[in-house]
């Protein structure tokens, strides 16, 4: 595992949503003794509200902005190696993927353990993610095929774009 960051700046765990790459970045930080940042957890501090919130309140474009700062902030505060999980749409933001200097790990999650803790999630929070509903799903079924376009598509995104590839439950 330490080969991940031998010649690099950073380790970078890509993923779709719920994927789990906050509790994989968290791992690695431990196992290899470097710091920890999370992408979405910065754009929270910048914009003083939580990610979905921000999403839904001022737009994609809005979003992509505040991903690209945070993205920004933390490469350019932290000097050498460290390990940093980005949000899961990370994959459709080029001018954020501009900075991120470092191996690129795709954490290739099961749909169905993602769509699982979308739903989990759905169920605290009260909302499914922007991308499913806006499509106003009518029931689960409906929710997972949307969720199952956006998988494949995000999917192959992340595969062509990762140095390294984790499978994951």
């Amino acid at each position: 595992m330490g080969d991940f960051v031998t010649d690099k700046k950073a380790l970078i765990i890509l993923g779709i949503k719920h994927s789990g790459k906050t509790t994989l970045g968290n791992y690695f930080s431990k196992i290899l003794n470097i710091p920890f940042f999370d992408v979405d957890e910065q754009i929270e501090k910048d914009v003083n509200m939580g990610v979905r919130q921000y999403f839904q309140t001022y737009g994609e474009e809005a979003f992509k902005k505040a991903e690209y700062e945070a993205c920004k902030e933390i490469f350019n505060a932290n000097d050498g190696c460290f390990v940093v999980a980005t949000g899961g749409g990370i994959c459709d933001n080029v001018q954020a993927l501009s900075v991120l200097e470092g191996t690129k790990v795709f954490l290739d999650a099961s749909e169905t353990v993602c769509f699982r803790r979308i739903l989990e999630n759905s169920k605290k929070t009260g909302s499914l993610p922007a991308y499913i509903s806006n499509k106003n799903p009518k029931n689960e079924d409906e929710a997972r095929a949307i969720f199952h376009e956006f998988y494949v598509r995000r999917r192959n995104s992340y595969l062509k774009l990762a140095d390294e590839i984790i499978e994951w439950v």
